[in-house]
């Protein structure tokens, strides 16, 4: 089974952890508002358990009025917001234009990110629910960062 990558799973496990403090909400309140167990939540911010569904960290992005981008990567707090678009919408539109860009079939990037063949194909048709170990591996096998799966608009620099 895939897994993620330390530096992933203890980044998104840290920033979670220090956006929930900002937004002054405790374990308890930010699993009940996000409809998760709290520990489950605890799990996920003391880095024994990162590799949450993509749905889940849009929950959590939700209550805490952060993008899911925010769970991957360090932007300035007042940058810190919802982009008002679908976590899974832009994920999917970024996935399938780079692949376009990059000439590869759904079979080829499935190969490339080790994921059953049929996987990008239900992925990119909206009947598969990513985990944070997926986006992961589809960010690798793209040759982009995982916040360029997540920007709205991904034009130019996208590329590590």
């Amino acid at each position: 089974m895939p897994k993620l990558h330390e530096a992933v799973a203890s980044g998104l496990s840290e920033r979670l952890k220090t956006i929930r403090k900002r937004a002054g909400l405790s374990q308890d309140e930010l699993a009940a508002r996000a409809s998760l167990a709290r520990p489950n939540l605890a799990s996920v911010e003391q880095g024994r358990r990162a590799n949450l569904r993509l749905v889940t960290l849009s929950r959590l992005a939700e209550v805490l009025g952060v993008d899911v981008l925010d769970f991957f990567c360090d932007r300035p707090v007042d940058e810190q917001r919802p982009t008002g678009e679908d976590a899974t919408v832009r994920l999917i539109t970024n996935i399938k234009r780079l692949r376009g860009q990059q000439g590869l079939s759904q079979e080829a990037l499935s190969v490339k990110s080790q994921r059953f063949r049929t996987y990008v194909g239900r992925l990119e048709n909206e009947a598969a629910s990513p985990m944070a170990v997926d986006v992961q591996d589809l960010a690798d096998a793209l040759g982009v960062s995982i916040p360029a799966l997540f920007e709205a608009n991904t034009t130019g620099n996208e590329s590590r």
